[in-house]
């Protein structure tokens, strides 16, 4: 890792700090003016080194965190991380030569690795994004497969391979919201996105209540309670709903996009759906 000074070219003016920077290291996102002086990439690191959430883009690996130092949910991205799968090392001896030759053909590297074969390869199907493609992971399996040979863990997405690889720490001062909508119900049935969100209300970590609604049935109004719902998703660090897999979240994207012509990313926020977790 790069520890290089961050290059801060700083100046006092009246107890404020005027910014004059040439910096390709720090996170997009991240405010200059509330580092220290002279702060290095490593020791920025050492300081946020514990995450809200993560996810994958095609093979990067991305991990969320609330800087400690400006106070902003920003992203580290990890470009070089090799995903890999496992599978039992006298499975592989035991496979045909032409399939070896194969998986080895699509995998990035193969390896002993104790009593397994270790099979590095991409794996941008597992991300919901991908659906359609046919990388090297899916490749792999179709010959795996064939044999009756079980990948190991090879339905781990990216983010989750390398957070347990690094053994990467979950914040230990998360902001939760527990949060529910209403919607117009004056027409018949639910269509998702379809009726105004008319109220929400969420409960936070400590027992604070609060609750809004619109003040007049107009798309000026719900626009308005969409910028407070918004914040909320950046105030806090996980979204805690009942049956909001379904529901709730899918229909704040929509009528983001109808209200406010873009879909919301939740990708900074973490979502725990009670009702599923009480199905599994």
């Amino acid at each position: 890792m790069d520890t290089k000074a961050l290059n801060l070219n700083t100046t006092e003016t009246n107890s404020s700090i005027v910014e004059d920077i040439d910096i390709v290291d720090l996170p997009k996102g991240e405010s200059v003016k509330s580092l220290p002086p002279d702060i290095t990439i490593e020791e920025y690191w050492e300081q946020n080194n514990e995450f809200i959430n993560g996810w994958d883009e095609g093979h990067k690996v991305c991990l969320a965190y609330r800087s400690k130092f400006s106070g902003r949910k920003l992203v580290k991205e990890i470009e070089d991380f090799s995903w890999y799968t496992h599978i039992h090392k006298h499975e592989w001896e035991a496979m045909p030569t032409l399939l070896k030759a194969q998986i080895k053909k699509l995998a990035n590297k193969v390896m002993p690795y104790g009593k397994y074969l270790r099979i590095y390869c991409d794996n941008e199907s597992i991300n919901e994004m991908y659906d359609d493609s046919v990388d090297a992971r899916l490749a792999i399996k179709s010959v795996l497969d064939r044999q009756g040979i079980n990948m190991l863990e090879g339905d781990l997405k990216n983010y989750k391979r390398y957070c347990i690889d690094k053994q990467i720490k979950i914040s230990s001062n998360l902001k939760i919201a527990f949060i529910d909508i209403e919607t117009d119900d004056r027409h018949d049935g639910i269509v998702i996105g379809r009726d105004r969100i008319v109220s929400f209300a969420y409960v936070n970590q400590d027992g604070d209540e609060f609750f809004y609604k619109i003040d007049e049935d107009t798309d000026e109004a719900e626009e308005k309670l969409m910028q407070k719902l918004q914040k909320v998703f950046q105030d806090y660090d996980i979204l805690v709903t009942w049956n909001g897999t379904n529901f709730d979240v899918p229909y704040i994207r929509e009528r983001f996009e109808k209200r406010m012509g873009y879909r919301m990313s939740l990708k900074y926020i973490a979502h725990i759906d009670f009702m599923k977790r009480f199905q599994e």
